[in-house]
């Protein structure tokens, strides 16, 4: 099931306590999860973000896999407490001050996220994005 979100998304300082997922949705401005606690593994993606995925602050204890397609991420102070997996498209990520205590991959992604049904994420919030590659703030 896909959603889309018009506003501002906002999860800061959330708790979740299972493992997390968060595929096919679109967010038309920011994804904001600042200081959001992941408590067991974590799949975000594939998504679609117009504006910053936001997770500064936020705290990932179990493994992490990410599948963004979004102009920005934020990982300012972000701790990592286990293995990730950040699979991007168009973003400039952001790692000042974050905190990795095991091995973090970061893959650009030369083509569309697909779906487990096998159809393409849809990136039509990004059509006026220059490239899609991925770069280092």
């Amino acid at each position: 099931m896909s959603a889309i979100f018009q506003g501002n998304a906002q999860f800061g300082a959330a708790i979740f306590q299972d493992s997390t997922r968060f595929e096919s949705a679109t967010f038309e401005s920011d994804a904001r999860f600042e200081q959001a606690v992941f408590e067991r593994s974590v799949t975000l993606g594939p998504l679609v973000c117009a504006g910053r995925v936001k997770l500064s602050g936020a705290v990932f204890s179990g493994p992490v896999t990410l599948s963004f397609a979004a102009r920005r991420l934020d990982c300012r102070r972000t701790r990592w407490s286990s293995t990730a997996e950040l699979r991007l498209r168009y973003a400039t990520v952001d790692f000042a001050h974050a905190v990795f205590e095991y091995p973090l991959t970061i893959a650009a992604e030369d083509n569309p996220f697909v779906l487990p049904d096998g159809r393409p994420v849809a990136e039509q919030a990004l059509a006026e994005s220059p490239a899609a590659a991925v770069r280092l703030a």
